[in-house]
């Protein structure tokens, strides 16, 4: 079972959402998720699950073969490969764009696609005693409010990392479905394009252009997802690609796959791990 939970008041400009995973997989299974761009930790509860994520066919994977210590995920630009086996518990916290710059103080410039565990980020220390507690813990809803009353002491207790937030932009993307230029970026918050490509980079880890081409592909995926009958032109049309192999090209760079086989193959993923609703969808909903 998967279940989402909305973020205290107070943690809303760091924190979109938390999902948290508590089920069983009798035999061991490979989800793949699209590209989705938002940051995210995970802290296993209860005791360390036969659990592996991975950015890509090759990319950066989480570090131990059992997921047993808190770990940051890098907004990721390429899809993302999970495996369940056995009693999988863990609390996913989907950041804002710019949450992981608040968590680490620190640019997040080259840190796209990235798997470290807290005390590899040299962050654990706030967040050691949130683990031990955690693994007493069996409810999800238990170690969800556990998990956000130490976020909030650890963000509350911290300046903002940056007095320039990123996190409009984002949004203004975000209503916009991705179909913004950078060059209408930098009219409407009247900035230069090089302060917004800077901003955006330390901010984010991934450029503004980078950004809005994932926007506009979770912003088809989404459409198709609530209307699966619907013609692909009709996709390509309204989400401003070329055309239908424009279109492809870019489903399979974020989502490994073309669009038929990703739907065959992992939409009940997509409804499974709530991707139609928290994240970034979740973002596009409440904004639309």
């Amino acid at each position: 079972m998967v279940q989402l939970y909305p973020p205290h008041p107070a943690l809303a400009p760091f924190v979109l959402n938390l999902v948290v995973a508590n089920a069983n997989f009798p035999e061991g299974v490979w989800h793949h998720v699209g590209a989705r761009g938002m940051p995210m930790l995970i802290f296993p509860f209860s005791a360390p699950s036969h659990t592996s994520l991975k950015h890509g066919s090759d990319g950066r994977s989480y570090p131990r073969p059992l997921l047993d210590a808190p770990a940051i995920l890098s907004a990721n630009s390429i899809y993302t490969q999970c495996y369940f086996e056995g009693t999988v518990r863990f609390v996913m916290v989907i950041l804002h764009a710019t949450g992981a710059s608040h968590l680490l103080r620190d640019t997040l410039k080259g840190f796209v696609n990235e798997v470290h565990t807290l005390e590899d980020a040299g962050i654990y220390a706030p967040f050691a005693e949130l683990q031990e507690r955690l693994w007493d813990q069996h409810e999800s809803a238990a170690a969800a409010a556990l998990v956000q009353r130490y976020l909030l002491r650890y963000f509350l207790q911290r300046q903002p990392h940056s007095t320039h937030d990123f996190t409009p932009v984002i949004h203004h993307m975000i209503r916009t479905s991705g179909m913004a230029s950078v060059k209408d970026l930098s009219v409407k918050f009247n900035c230069s394009d090089r302060w917004l490509e800077k901003q955006c980079t330390e901010q984010t880890g991934m450029t503004p252009k980078s950004w809005l081409n994932i926007i506009r592909f979770r912003s088809m995926v989404n459409n198709l997802m609530r209307h699966s009958s619907q013609n692909w032109m009709d996709a390509v049309e309204r989400f401003g690609y070329y055309d239908q192999s424009h279109m492809i090209h870019q489903f399979q760079r974020f989502a490994g796959l073309t669009p038929a086989q990703y739907f065959r193959r992992f939409a009940d993923t997509e409804r499974m791990l709530k991707q139609h609703e928290g994240g970034m969808s979740g973002l596009m909903s409440r904004e639309g």
